[in-house]
């Protein structure tokens, strides 16, 4: 077990160092033993990776498949974090293909799981930016006050930050005090 957990960090690291080909071996292992192991909960979350790489790759085809898998598997095993995991990713790819209204549903629907574990991904921000450029700038300006919020309680600045400048950039035109607040 240990083995196939080392291959599917090693997957997330070559991942994010760009090695997509490697990171596409390491996954598509994983997978495979967790499967022969019947652990469908990592599978679950793997299958998500795997959709995540596709979709860094511009594979957006292949990147539906695996994170709709990984979906499924959280549905049939009815484990809400498997679920959670994957509807942002589900959310982000039909962003990329200019599916705003499925987007949201995604996002959306992640949020209502209600599980809490912000240390995969904070949606709110990605929601905030679909309203904005759909003009409807009121729910803009809840998400990312919410991705704002979020980040403030958990401590993760990159949210904090992300969050304060879209705040900024929306209040720069209309409410100059608000924006420098956020800046």
């Amino acid at each position: 077990m240990e083995k196939v957990g080392a291959y599917h960090l090693l997957g997330r690291i070559y991942k994010q160092s760009h090695n997509y080909e490697e990171a596409l071996r390491l996954f598509k292992q994983s997978i495979m033993i967790y499967d022969s192991l019947n652990h469908y909960h990592y599978t679950g979350i793997v299958r998500n990776d795997l959709g995540e790489l596709y979709l860094s790759m511009g594979k957006l085809d292949s990147a539906q498949i695996h994170s709709q898998k990984s979906y499924e598997l959280g549905l049939q095993y009815k484990n809400r974090k498997v679920q959670y995991y994957s509807l942002p990713t589900l959310g982000k790819i039909q962003h990329v293909k200019g599916n705003n209204s499925l987007a949201l549903f995604y996002y959306l629907k992640g949020l209502k799981l209600d599980v809490k574990n912000y240390l995969y991904y904070n949606p709110n921000l990605a929601i905030a930016k679909i309203y904005q450029q759909i003009g409807q700038p009121d729910s803009s300006i809840f998400f990312a006050k919410q991705s704002l919020e979020i980040g403030l309680e958990n401590g993760f600045y990159s949210s904090i930050i992300d969050a304060s400048i879209f705040l900024s950039g929306i209040y720069e035109k209309n409410d100059l005090q608000k924006s420098l607040a956020y800046s």
